[in-house]
């Protein structure tokens, strides 16, 4: 059995010419992949800077205050659905 290439070929690139195998399609409607990373970036750097300031301290009576702020924060649903659901679901 003899393979013919060049009539197989043509076959294949005339189906995949009509379907329009090979043609990129633009999606619009979603950001592109590095916006996206951009903004994940941008939200994780601004969450770093808010746990350094909450957890590196070292002097007593700020650390007294940031527990304190902690607790009412934590407490509060909102604020963990926003700060903390959007870390963990992303």
């Amino acid at each position: 059995m003899e393979y013919n290439f060049s009539e197989i070929e043509k076959k294949w690139q005339n189906i995949w010419e009509k379907n329009n195998v090979f043609e990129a399609s633009p999606n619009n409607n979603k950001k592109n992949y590095y916006e996206n990373r951009v903004a994940k970036v941008k939200m994780i750097n601004n969450r770093s800077k808010l746990n350094q300031f909450a957890f590196q301290v070292s002097n007593p009576v700020i650390v007294f205050f940031r527990n304190i702020s902690l607790r009412i924060l934590t407490k509060n649903k909102k604020f963990l659905e926003s700060y903390l659901g959007k870390i963990y679901k992303n």
